[in-house]
Parts: C-alpha cells; sequence; structure tokens
C-alpha cells in the first residue's frame, strides 16, 4: 500500500498541480496511518496464531475477516490450510483477504485453490490471486494464466499478462506476443514487459522488432531490455518513449528511474531532469533498479 500511495502523489504533481498534490498527501497520510494501525493491531506472538486459525471458523465474518489480516501479519505457516478453507468463505471481504494473506505465505499449497479461485467469476480478486500464483513460480499456474489472457474482462487479461512475467516460464512467451495486439487498455504493455523478464529467443526477437517498428509503447514497458542491450543510436526512440501518454502512469517514473544511473550519458541527463521537473526528492531514491547501458549486449548490436 505504500508504495501505491507514493505513485498515487507522484501522479498528482505531475499532472494535476500543488492544490490536488496537497489533497492526496492528506489522503495519503490517513492511508499510511491506517496501515500502521493495522500492523500495531495484529497479533505478533506466535502464541496467537492457534486461537486466530480458531477464529477463522466464527459466524461472525468481522471476525473471520479481522483474523485472516492478522494471520496475514504474522506470515505463520501453520495458517495456510486454514486459510485455503476461507477461499470459499459465504463473506466476499473475508475470501478477499484469504487471497492477500496466502500471496503474502508464499506456500505452494495454495496453487490449486488459488487456480479454482481465479476460474470463479463471483470472486472479485481474481486479479491479485493470479499475481500471486505468478509470485509462487509454480508451473501448474501456467495453462489456467495463459487460458485467461483470453478472458472477457480485460482487467483480468491484464492480470494475466503481468502474472506470467513473473511466473517466469518461456512456455508463456507465444501467447504473450499474441497479446502484444490485445486492443483492452494497457494489456500490450504488460505483455511487453513480461517478455522484458522473460529471457528467450523468441521474446527477444519480438522486442527487437517493436524496436525496428518504433513501437513506443511497447518499447516504454520492456525499456529495462532496451537499455541492456545498449544499441547505438537507440537513445532518441528510448526518450520518445519515456515521453508519451500510457496507461500504466509508472511507466515514466520507472524509465526515468532507471534512465538516470544507467551509464548512458544522454539518457542520465534527460532520465534525471525528469526527476528534478516532476518529484519531490523525498519520494525519490536513485537507482532503485540499477541497469547498465549494454550489459547484455548481443554480438552484431
Amino acid at each position: 500500500m505504500e508504495v501505491l500511495v507514493i505513485r498515487h502523489v507522484k501522479l498528482a504533481i505531475t499532472r494535476r498541480g500543488i492544490l490536488v498534490f496537497v489533497i492526496l498527501l492528506a489522503v495519503a497520510c490517513t492511508c499510511l496511518f491506517l496501515l500502521w494501525h493495522d500492523g500495531q493491531r495484529a497479533p505478533r506472538d506466535a502464541r496467537a496464531v492457534e486461537p486466530l486459525i480458531q477464529a477463522l471458523k466464527d459466524n461472525d465474518a468481522m471476525v473471520r475477516y479481522d483474523a485472516a489480516l492478522a494471520l496475514w501479519h504474522l506470515r505463520d505457516k501453520r495458517a495456510v490450510e486454514p486459510l485455503i478453507a476461507l477461499l470459499k468463505d459465504s463473506d466476499q471481504h473475508v475470501r478477499d483477504t484469504a487471497v492477500g494473506a496466502l500471496w503474502a505465505l508464499g506456500d505452494t499449497r495454495a496453487v490449486e485453490p488459488l487456480i479454482a479461485f481465479v476460474e470463479d467469476e463471483h470472486n472479485l480478486w481474481r486479479g491479485d490471486a493470479m499475481r500471486a500464483l505468478g509470485e509462487l513460480g509454480d508451473p501448474r499456474a501456467l495453462g489456467p494464466l495463459i487460458a485467461k489472457l483470453n478472458d472477457e474482462d480485460p482487467a483480468l487479461r491484464r492480470a494475466a499478462a503481468a502474472a506470467l512475467g513473473t511466473l517466469g516460464d518461456s512456455r508463456a512467451v507465444h501467447a504473450l506476443i499474441a497479446a502484444l495486439n490485445d486492443p483492452g487498455e494497457g494489456i500490450h504493455m504488460s505483455a511487453a514487459r513480461s517478455l522484458e523478464m522473460i529471457d528467450s529467443p523468441p521474446a527477444r526477437q519480438r522486442l527487437l522488432q517493436a524496436l525496428e517498428n518504433k513501437e513506443v509503447e511497447i518499447i516504454a514497458a520492456a525499456h529495462v531490455f532496451f537499455v541492456q542491450q545498449g544499441i547505438q543510436g537507440t537513445e532518441p526512440i528510448l526518450i520518445e518513449a519515456l515521453w508519451g501518454p500510457y496507461y500504466d502512469s509508472d511507466c515514466h517514473f520507472e524509465m526515468a528511474d532507471v534512465f538516470s544511473t544507467c551509464g548512458n550519458r544522454r539518457l542520465e541527463r534527460v532520465g534525471k531532469e525528469e526527476i528534478n521537473q516532476f518529484w519531490l526528492p523525498c519520494l525519490w531514491s536513485p537507482g532503485k533498479r540499477t541497469v547498465k547501458w549494454g550489459e547484455d549486449r548481443q554480438d552484431g548490436q
């Protein structure tokens, strides 16, 4: 949540001006306080785990919700199976909290239940369940995630594309390449970023084709790949990609961050200018993702 709050504050500074920034800063402070408060009230003693597990069976949905939230903070593996059972709870908020808790626990016992959760259209947090499946890194999630690239809901297609990149299985590459043509908002960018994350010849070939065709949104989403390639003369199109308007507003900030420390003088200058113009120093720390120009250059480039 902290990252989400900071991203929205940055976006406000860039696009809305100081008044909206002040308003959103107040909202951000409130959100961070609530997050801190939740963390403070969550039990920290491992002895609380068993009573909390028992509370997951309470007749009151709010009690079950609070217990699941507390187990989310504790991250004790003893809670995995009880939280899996909670994925079928009658209350939507309780089910959603169980998804978050299982995501935080990172236990592969949750893979099959999360796949079933994703398949149930009555569940709201299916996108988060897909992201959890991606981070669990279990190959059993590959087929279901690829299938979701054809879902009617563009938000779910976008989540599936992102999760496949985190999963990192090269068998998803051709499906992700096809998703680059998806007209749904932001889906092609999620697919491009995932292709960047999966190091395979077909993925590289398609990204290089995007460079040749000057597909700036794909270039922006996969900017790390292009910086790592360090192809001479590509700086202008990378800078053009930096300045594009995108569904994923994080792209602009992430690109400026990467450019500012990449070792290419021209890109570093542009990246630092963007940071100085649009960001508050307190909201930016340089080199969050260290990427060097040409560090992964292939022969002949």
